[in-house]
């Protein structure tokens, strides 16, 4: 991101702002101190952050399992 903000600097902070957004799934700022923010979630199950442990994460609010799937470790990460 360096290069990029150094050649358009008017463009760095929405750049980033997308680019958080594919990273972390949602947009704004979660705040968990009061009942209203102004978070939104995006794709949520596309989010980046989940590909490097998509093996052995489940994404959150999807159950890949039945109950308490969670409670026995996979018996291989590759399989699971």
């Amino acid at each position: 991101m360096g290069d990029f903000a150094a050649t358009y600097p008017e463009a760095s902070e929405v750049a980033m702002a997308i680019i958080s957004a594919w990273y972390l799934g949602y947009t704004g700022g979660p705040r968990s101190d009061c009942t209203e923010d102004d978070a939104q979630f995006v794709a949520y199950e596309n989010a980046l952050m989940y590909r490097s442990t998509i093996d052995a994460t489940v994404i959150p609010s999807y159950a890949r399992g039945k109950t308490n799937y969670w409670a026995e470790p996979p018996a291989t990460i590759g399989q699971d």
